[in-house]
């Protein structure tokens, strides 16, 4: 499997009773996973120190711009697992 960034449109995350835990709206990346097949031919960039592959229809979504962490809308009581922040476009 490699690590790759992908542009998402919305998130939310609820637990497992399926309370609202956290919630973001608006446009923002994600890291995931896809087969090294699929993923071979995409351009890899260095995030974190780590070399991730992108889409190159993301890739160009990002051009002349910056990506950032912005604060999510966590609930009090979310899950440890929850990331605090989320990445966007700056």
């Amino acid at each position: 499997m490699q690590a790759t960034l992908c542009l998402a449109y919305g998130f939310e995350e609820h637990d497992n009773a399926g309370h609202l835990t956290a919630k973001f709206k608006g446009e923002h990346f994600i890291v995931g996973y896809h087969y090294i097949n699929t993923v071979k031919q995409w351009p890899r960039l260095v995030l974190g120190g780590r070399r991730i592959a992108i889409h190159p229809r993301d890739l160009a979504r990002l051009r002349r711009k910056m990506l950032t962490l912005r604060k999510l809308d966590l609930a009090p009581d979310s899950a440890p697992h929850v990331f605090p922040e989320i990445l966007v476009i700056a």
